[in-house]
């Protein structure tokens, strides 16, 4: 699999969304790398806590900046709520689940995440707020 690494053209202009968007990519970094390292059992609760973690501050910070300016699509609202049930069949999962196993798992839908939502869908959405920034007058 394509290793993903953060680089400007992943920016929003939105600094708080960013932020999180590369806290998502250092997790999937750190799940990769022990992957590769062949430690993913080590950490596997851990990424699975924290992608949690992170689902929890970003869909609540990015929805409520979408929806202020009217910009928030039922689309979207259906891609948070299935990377939410996708978190938990995840926790669920790690219960009966070889770890490594589940690591790849993760990581192949972490991939498809970044690919398919922030690179499209947020990106697209986040270019309608940012016009409405410049209709409005305001900054980011």
């Amino acid at each position: 699999m394509t290793k993903l690494l953060w680089d400007e053209s992943l920016e929003t202009g939105i600094i708080e969304i960013d932020i999180q968007h590369r806290n998502l990519f250092n997790i999937f970094k750190v799940l990769d790398d022990s992957i590769d390292q062949g430690k993913s059992s080590m950490i596997i609760k851990y990424i699975i806590d924290e992608i949690e973690r992170y689902g929890s501050y970003h869909i609540i910070a990015e929805e409520s900046i979408l929806k202020k300016y009217n910009v928030f699509s039922k689309a979207h609202e259906a891609e948070h709520l299935h990377f939410r049930d996708q978190v938990q069949k995840f926790k669920e999962k790690y219960i009966n689940t070889k770890d490594k196993i589940l690591a790849k798992e993760i990581s192949e839908y972490l991939y498809t995440w970044v690919t398919n939502h922030i690179m499209k869908t947020d990106m697209e959405e986040l270019d309608h707020l940012k016009e409405e920034f410049k209709r409005l007058g305001k900054g980011e």
